[in-house]
């Protein structure tokens, strides 16, 4: 690899190292970022809105491995998920149903639409947020 200098050729060295130093440590002395006994909070977008959240705020729609779709409130059922806003704004009304079938890479049938439909409504009507 003649050449080449190091940081190019995949080396760690000096010059992996004056970039750590121009930058200098991150916030909380990790390397993530995270601070010590900090949990990750993964973060999922709306199919509606578009705005990322937490995946706890969000209400999630599986399109599970025996091709049905359905609501997945506790968000770990298998499958392809698509996510929607848990405060029922974006549910109510705005939810279309070409936007659901290109975020799970699957058509809809008329029932699981309807099911859909009704689950997120449902939510939407809850104050507590669950279906």
């Amino acid at each position: 690899m003649e050449g080449l200098d190091e940081a190019a050729a995949g080396g760690r060295g000096e010059a992996a190292g004056l970039l750590h130093a121009v930058e200098g440590p991150r916030p909380g002395g990790g390397v993530s970022g995270m601070k010590r006994g900090e949990r990750h909070i993964p973060l999922r977008s709306c199919v509606v809105c578009g705005k990322k959240k937490a995946k706890g705020d969000l209400l999630r729609i599986v399109a599970n491995p025996e091709a049905s779709v359905e609501v997945d409130d506790t968000g770990s059922l298998p499958g392809r998920g698509a996510y929607v806003c848990r405060d029922g704004g974006c549910a109510r009304g705005s939810l279309k149903r070409g936007r659901i079938e290109f975020a799970l890479r699957r058509r809809l049938t008329d029932r699981d639409w309807v099911k859909v439909l009704s689950s997120t409504e449902a939510l939407a009507d809850d104050p507590a947020g669950h279906v």
